[in-house]
């Protein structure tokens, strides 16, 4: 009646973890019952079943750690540093040097004209912060986190930021906006450009190859090449004469493209060229998922997963063997 005790036979009796009303989500202390199997322990209660994922997710949010609520985006710097951005600032991560379990999150010592920190990106000692109407501010982390560029970006002050990407190779950092369309900075010679005049509204990036891009919004594509400086429009061409709404895209291959839409799944397309003015879509098949929103993508070297508004869900790269997880693998909710 004092809650379950987790023993880990390991460490010869050192280490056992208590579970209770006060510490976790069980709903009673008195444990009735209990049954495993699947990877998962079925515990039964005076005030219900309970259902202990084995697929151990951690938690950090105001009630245990400095960092706010709302989380949009994350970026690594040179010294392996994780920055994270919140709607109500930017913070980064801390590691216990003697005690690699016990991760803290500090706010950075970075003054912000907007705290609503929407999208990061870092290259070399560089972290670049788009804010939601704060336009861009770019820190140097080896140098007590001074400013860079505040003169070349002044253009984009009060401007909403929507992604940042940079690409490596030709030096450059991709600046999408909401009203300014996509913006190129240059590193080497310091200057800001707008690539084309449509879309105006830019809500995503994906890399296509060292020096290419793909970029739109909800309803449109274009693709845009840093060595030729070229845009070029790509109509998308759902199953569905009616349109779609798009809200993520990420390229698994070279130009294999996946969409994520607003309530209707997961599409995948090929596009064939740099200069191809269309993309044949069709729907990829993952249980329940065509009826749900895909907000993100991730490509990894051998999975993609997906943010969407019923989990997340993992699939293999060859869009195979999905695996969903929910509040029942130890996620706080469902909508990512």
């Amino acid at each position: 009646d004092q809650g379950l005790i987790q023993y880990d036979r390991s460490s010869l009796g050192k280490k056992i973890h208590w579970l209770t009303t006060s510490n976790s989500r069980v709903s009673n202390d008195h444990i009735t019952s209990i049954y495993a199997g699947h990877n998962r322990i079925w515990i039964g209660t005076y005030q219900g079943l309970n259902l202990l994922s084995l697929q151990r997710f951690r938690h950090f949010d105001r009630s245990n750690s400095a960092i706010a609520n709302e989380v949009m985006a994350f970026t690594e710097d040179s010294s392996g540093r994780v920055w994270i951005g919140t709607y109500a600032g930017l913070y980064f991560r801390v590691i216990d040097h003697l005690d690699a379990r016990h991760i803290y999150h500090e706010k950075a010592p970075v003054a912000l004209s907007d705290e609503r920190v929407m999208t990061l990106d870092s290259i070399d000692v560089e972290v670049w912060i788009g804010q939601r109407e704060g336009g861009v501010l770019v820190i140097d982390t080896s140098n007590e986190y001074s400013e860079l560029y505040s003169e070349e970006l002044q253009q984009l002050r009060g401007a909403s930021i929507t992604r940042l990407l940079s690409l490596p190779g030709p030096n450059v950092v991709l600046i999408a906006t909401i009203s300014q369309g996509l913006m190129v900075f240059d590193r080497d010679s310091k200057r800001l450009r707008r690539i084309g005049q449509d879309p105006a509204r830019v809500t995503y990036i994906a890399l296509l190859s060292d020096s290419a891009v793909v970029f739109g919004n909800e309803n449109s594509l274009a693709t845009f090449d840093t060595e030729e400086g070229s845009t070029k429009a790509v109509s998308p061409r759902f199953p569905d004469a009616s349109g779609n709404t798009i809200v993520s895209i990420a390229v698994i291959s070279h130009r294999r493209l996946l969409l994520g839409t607003l309530n209707d799944g997961l599409y995948e397309g090929h596009l064939k060229d740099p200069i191809s003015p269309e993309i044949s879509l069709y729907r990829i098949e993952v249980g329940d998922l065509d009826a749900q929103t895909v907000y993100s993508l991730l490509p990894t070297d051998i999975r993609v997963w997906l943010s969407t508004s019923n989990g997340l869900i993992s699939l293999e790269k060859g869009l195979e063997r999905p695996r969903s997880f929910n509040t029942s693998d130890g996620l706080q909710g469902i909508d990512f």
